[in-house]
């Protein structure tokens, strides 16, 4: 395999494959993510579902100040879980010595283990994240009355 990569003429045909695929791979995304592609007819529904959940919302002041909530409510616990796992990986690393023993010994199933680990913290930032992207769009709307 060594060879076969030291070799000029392998590495110029690879090399040549590869730059005339990325303009074809990002035509094909562009196509998909447009206004007539799959993802993009999906993103335009979503959004669609978005405004007219708004729209609702505008009416009443009780459902206003519920979505507000909840956005602060995922932002708390999104802060915490980033915390909470800060110290975890604190405590372990400087008080267990068997677990640097494991880290070091056993390096993809610690990676394995901090990502599982680490999965609340996504978790909550992708909510605390399309909370804020309604609040936006709620107070948007709401000050253009």
């Amino acid at each position: 395999m060594n060879d076969l990569i030291n070799n000029n003429w392998f590495v110029s045909i690879v090399t040549g494959l590869i730059v005339t695929g990325i303009p074809k791979v990002f035509n094909f995304i562009k196509h998909h993510l447009g206004k007539k592609g799959k993802i993009g007819r999906c993103i335009r529904k979503s959004n669609l579902k978005t405004l007219l959940y708004v729209r609702k919302t505008l009416k009443d002041e009780v459902k206003i100040n519920r979505e507000v909530i909840k956005y602060y409510a995922y932002l708390m616990i999104f802060l915490l879980s980033m915390m909470a796992y800060f110290w975890l990986i604190v405590g372990l690393s400087i008080l267990s010595e068997n677990f640097r023993l494991y880290a070091t010994n056993h390096n993809l199933a610690y990676i394995l283990l901090m990502v599982i680990t680490a999965s609340p913290i996504y978790i909550f930032e992708i909510l605390y994240l399309n909370q804020k992207d309604l609040i936006d769009k709620i107070f948007k709307f709401r000050n253009s009355k």
